[in-house]
Parts: structure tokens; C-alpha cells; sequence
């Protein structure tokens, strides 16, 4: 769907399809990595840089957060799929 999509979106998605920026979320770090960036280019004051180090030290409970969240979340994917159809 690269076509229809504006010009810098399209260079977004060329980017993270041709450099995988997904297989870097596969990790503490490369989650912190993808936050600290995001907290060079956002113009306002923030508290993302460093963040790595808050994931890790509240790893578990984000990790239960999650867990309970993701069936939510598949549950209301398929109900919106299934009104669409």
C-alpha cells in the first residue's frame, strides 16, 4: 500500500522495511535505543531518553501489564474485523 500513502510516510516505511528496524525491538536495549531517538527529535521537553534502564527495572510489572492487555487487544481486532466484513 506504499502508493497510497504521502511522500514521507512512504520514506518511513521504506526505512524501517529495508534497515528492520522491528528485529531491534526484540530487545531491552533496542527499545531505549528507539526511545532515546525519538527523544532527540521531539520538540518539546521530554523524559524519554534513558528509558531502558526504567524498563528494565519495572520489567515484570509491565510485562503482567501486558499480558493482561494483548487478549483485550486481539479480542477487539477481531470485533472490529468481523463489523468491517
Amino acid at each position: 500500500r506504499l502508493a497510497h500513502m504521502p511522500p514521507r510516510m512512504q520514506r518511513v516505511v521504506t526505512s524501517i522495511t529495508k534497515h528492520d528496524w522491528f528485529k531491534d525491538y526484540e530487545t531491552i536495549n533496542g527499545v531505549g535505543d528507539a526511545l532515546d531517538n525519538i527523544a532527540d527529535r521531539i520538540r518539546f521537553a521530554n523524559q524519554f531518553t534513558g528509558a531502558a534502564e526504567d524498563i528494565k527495572r519495572h520489567y515484570n510489572q509491565l510485562d503482567a501489564a501486558f499480558l493482561a492487555f494483548f487478549p483485550e487487544l486481539i479480542a477487539h481486532v477481531k470485533e472490529f474485523n468481523t463489523e468491517r466484513t
